[in-house]
């Protein structure tokens, strides 16, 4: 019974370790990806592999909330890598410290065991420079919101001019039986 305890213990850590560092990965996805690497070199900002062994947590906590802040108390290494970057600001992360704890976690993982994929490098962004590349990122994610709004105002004309033909055919009929009744009488 004690053996199944433990058996059930550590498929339970090993669970939420997964799925700590699976929220991770999607945080990552959504938040990071588009300016960091874990393993394939600089993207916008620096390649983040093994970046928890470079850092205390707690400086990367702060950091991901908040670069400008970290970098306006006078940080040497905030500062050095601010500068390192061409002065591109790193956006702040409005994340619970367990969300930016599951990225890290996710990060580790992605260090120590790489997925090599077939395409990984048609995945990556362009690195030619931090500066032309943060405009190839800036560029394809408003790109998405410019299609989306572009989408909505569609929507919205086709409505507009459904609603003024359906007005117009209801006040031409109007205008129809005024005129007969005007002839009759």
């Amino acid at each position: 019974m004690k053996t199944l305890k433990i058996i059930f213990s550590c498929c339970l850590i090993s669970s939420t370790a997964f799925s700590f560092a699976q929220d991770g990965k999607d945080l990552f996805a959504i938040n990071c990806k588009y300016c960091h690497s874990i393993g394939n070199g600089t993207v916008v900002g620096p390649d983040l592999k093994n970046v928890e062994k470079k850092y205390s947590e707690a400086d990367l906590i702060r950091w991901i909330k908040s670069s400008q802040t970290v970098i306006k108390s006078g940080d040497k290494t905030g500062n050095g890598l601010f500068e390192q970057f061409n002065e591109i600001i790193m956006p702040n992360q409005a994340l619970s410290d367990a969300k930016i704890k599951s990225v890290i976690a996710y990060i580790k993982t992605q260090s120590e065991n790489p997925v090599v994929t077939a395409n990984a490098v048609s995945q990556q962004a362009p690195t030619a420079t931090p500066k032309q590349s943060a405009l190839t990122v800036i560029l394809s994610t408003f790109k998405y919101y410019l299609i989306a709004i572009a989408i909505f105002f569609l929507t919205i004309i086709w409505v507009l001019v459904r609603v003024i033909n359906k007005l117009s055919k209801a006040l031409s009929e109007e205008y129809e039986k005024k005129t007969v009744a005007t002839k009759i009488s």
